[in-house]
């Protein structure tokens, strides 16, 4: 539309009371969105600083925190000592026209689920880790899958070794990437990382990052549900 076109559209407007009374209700939704997620940024600060202090690197003998019960030093090791990995050609999807339900098609970036399949290739052994081998993005999945791209590993844990623990290794851990290259075997591998010696006190601290992470998943959930209900309003105000 032109300047002149919008000067001479004719709108609608409710009384000053009324326009008031709206203005007043968005406002409250924004200032409840931005509290919650001021939330959202101290959970994740939280998870960040119990990362720092929960887990050491292959620079410090202990970590800063830890239960009192467990009194061992952590082993030295590498990932390739805690994790068994698979490729993913039998897990891939032939068709990328997903449906609104079925078997979830993830991805290791920030998308997570792309859609959902019916197709029989799932990937159904249990909890794994799929790990992204160029970006080395990595995420936790504890359901029956397929995925997108050959790209992809599936880590498994090897026996005695939490699986949460080994993710939460990851994602403390710092690597150098290598350029667009692949760099689980030639760089992930490698990495010389602590662990503890007990499975118990694994279990223990992947128990702490599991609440932790599921009270940021109940915080974000809040924050969409309140953006979801404000875009509802809008809609129903102004027609």
């Amino acid at each position: 539309l032109y300047n002149k076109n919008i000067l001479n559209t004719e709108i609608i407007l409710p009384k000053i009371k009324e326009q008031t009374a709206v203005g007043k209700l968005i406002e409250k939704f924004d200032y409840l969105i931005t509290l919650q997620q001021r939330k959202l940024e101290q959970l994740k600060q939280l998870k960040k600083a119990m990362l720092q202090y929960l887990l050491t690197t292959e620079k410090k003998s202990d970590p800063l925190i830890r239960n009192k019960n467990y009194n061992n030093k952590w082993d030295t090791t590498t990932f390739s000592k805690l994790l068994n990995y698979e490729r993913p050609e039998n897990y891939i999807v032939t068709n990328t026209n997903y449906r609104k339900n079925g078997i979830p098609v993830l991805t290791a970036n920030k998308s997570f689920i792309l859609g959902y399949t019916n197709e029989p290739n799932v990937y159904n052994k249990g909890e794994a880790i799929i790990f992204d081998d160029f970006t080395l993005e990595n995420k936790f999945v504890n359901f029956p899958f397929m995925i997108k791209s050959s790209a992809i590993k599936i880590l498994t844990s090897k026996v005695n070794y939490s699986l949460y623990f080994i993710f939460q290794l990851l994602q403390h851990t710092k690597f150098i990437k290598e350029g667009h290259a692949r760099h689980y075997i030639s760089v992930v591998q490698k990495q010389i990382v602590k662990i503890p010696p007990s499975y118990e006190e694994q279990e223990s601290i992947s128990d702490t990052f599991s609440r932790i992470q599921s009270l940021i998943k109940l915080q974000q959930n809040k924050i969409d549900q309140y953006t979801t209900l404000k875009k509802y309003l809008l809609q129903k105000m102004f027609i």
